[in-house]
C-alpha cells in the first residue's frame, strides 16, 4: 500500500526546515553522523530530513534544537514565508 503522498505545501516545508537544520548544522561544524547521534536518530534520518523526504516530529525538533544549542524558534524562524 504505501505512504500517502505529502502535499505540496508539506512537501515544501519538510523542505524548508531541512533545509534551515541543514544550515545550522553546518555552521556548527557539525557532520550529520555527529548531529544524528546528538538527535538520538539514524544518520540516514538526519539525512532524509535535511533534504525534506521526512517531516520532523516535534519531539526530534526539540532534540535538534538542544543539539544545536538553539531554541525551535530560531530553527523555524523564516520557515514557510
Amino acid at each position: 500500500m504505501g505512504r500517502p503522498r505529502k502535499s505540496d505545501e508539506s512537501r515544501t516545508l519538510a523542505q524548508a526546515v531541512g533545509r534551515r537544520l541543514r544550515a545550522l548544522r553546518i555552521e556548527r561544524g557539525l557532520t550529520q553522523d555527529q548531529f544524528a547521534e546528538l538527535v538520538g536518530i539514524h544518520r540516514n534520518a538526519a539525512g532524509f530530513i535535511e533534504r525534506g523526504e521526512n517531516t520532523v516530529t516535534i519531539h526530534t525538533l526539540s532534540r535538534a534544537a538542544k543539539a544545536l544549542k538553539t531554541a525551535a524558534s530560531e530553527i523555524l524562524r523564516d520557515v514557510g514565508h
